[in-house]
């Protein structure tokens, strides 16, 4: 064995060191499809609304029509009746989000612990509308709750069941750098993988003189499964967005330097 070239001797090395790497970046080598189809949980009931009692979604078709309206003038309301089917759900677990998949959103209004979230796209935030706005033990109380989000120039208002719990100044042209393909969503996230459980009894946006209630029978597409899905962190690498957010693919860059040293080392020294 010693007697191999150095050639040799170099390759036999940084094969095991490549294959160490793998064992730990794969442990404890559980393998998943990266999409796994499932029903969907949505049902809409004549008199309770969206009944979301197992994980589901629904959907716009496209990005709803009053987009460009909020963008260009900075205003929105939402109003929501809802009743979570258990106190603590974790994602955040998508209420409703306009949004393109975990990473990417304009709005989001979602339930983690008993906190009710807010994460809000603005040019003082992220693409991801990091750091959000924590309401705490918003939704520990069990049964309805009613929640008006309201988006008016420089001024983020959040009211719970009546009484005003979030009063925030927002940039001027809040909304400016909102993306205008997102489409709308309640129950879940766009990949399907943040799903919220329980009951929208009412979900109404209102931008200027419209309205629209999203909890009504086919206001919202309802797909009979869910592709969930797996892996999502996928980079684009032609996507700013991406580029900006995607904290794993910098870990895993950081991660994989020493190896990138060792491979220059072995193959340079004869």
């Amino acid at each position: 064995f010693w007697q191999m070239p150095a050639l040799k001797y170099r390759a036999i090395i940084i094969a095991v060191t490549v294959l160490v790497y793998l064992a730990i970046g794969y442990y404890p080598f559980q393998f998943e499809m990266p999409v796994r189809i499932a029903p969907n949980g949505a049902a809409y009931s004549e008199t309770d609304g969206l009944q979301l009692l197992q994980p589901g979604i629904a959907h716009t078709a496209r990005a709803p029509a009053w987009l460009d309206t909020a963008i260009a003038t900075s205003t929105l309301a939402v109003f929501l009746d809802i009743r979570p089917a258990r106190a603590r759900q974790y994602g955040p677990a998508r209420i409703l989000t306009l949004s393109k998949d975990p990473y990417l959103r304009n709005l989001t209004i979602a339930q983690n612990g008993a906190d009710l979230i807010v994460r809000l796209r603005t040019p003082a935030a992220d693409l991801n509308g990091l750091p959000p706005y924590r309401l705490p033990g918003a939704l520990s109380a069990p049964g309805w709750h009613r929640i008006k989000l309201s988006i008016a120039p420089q001024r983020l208002q959040v009211s719970i069941d009546g009484t005003v719990t979030l009063s925030a100044p927002l940039p001027r042209d809040a909304l400016a750098n909102w993306a205008r393909n997102y489409r709308l969503a309640l129950g879940n996230e766009l990949t399907n993988d943040r799903p919220w459980l329980g009951e929208i009894r009412h979900a109404r946006v209102v931008v200027g003189d419209r309205e629209v209630d999203y909890s009504k029978a086919g206001a919202l597409e309802i797909p009979r499964h869910l592709a969930v899905i797996q892996a999502h962190h996928v980079l684009n690498p032609f996507s700013w967005e991406s580029l900006a957010i995607n904290t794993d693919f910098v870990v895993n860059l950081l991660f994989f330097i020493p190896l990138g040293i060792l491979l220059v080392f072995f193959t340079a020294v004869v």
